[in-house]
């Protein structure tokens, strides 16, 4: 892992620990990076993948879901400065949830 992902990563992470409070007032319990940022192999063109928790009192119900989940995609985005792919667990696909398993670094 160089120093700039290090740096980038640690970075993430402090940023999204700083919105914690207004993150869990929008219904999200906790927030894990993953995938290749978590790992030290991104590069400069690598989102940023997150994995969030919802609080299931804030979670939408039915298609007003996807509505949720895309807000905060974007607020997710503005927050970290770069384009982010966003996972809601829990992650019903088994190879996704061990690869977010193996890679999670928690932000909060």
């Amino acid at each position: 892992m160089s120093i700039g992902e290090l740096t980038r990563l640690d970075t993430v992470v402090q940023v999204l620990r700083a919105h914690e409070a207004a993150l869990q007032r929008d219904g999200v319990r906790h927030v894990d990076v993953f995938g290749s940022l978590a790992r030290g192999s991104a590069d400069v063109r690598s989102d940023v993948d997150l994995c969030v928790e919802l609080d299931p009192a804030a979670r939408a119900k039915g298609f007003a879901q996807v509505g949720q989940i895309e807000d905060l995609r974007a607020q997710l985005r503005a927050i970290v400065g770069a384009p982010v792919d966003l996972v809601v667990a829990p992650v019903s696909k088994p190879d996704l949830r061990r690869h977010i398993d193996e890679d999670a670094v928690r932000a909060f």
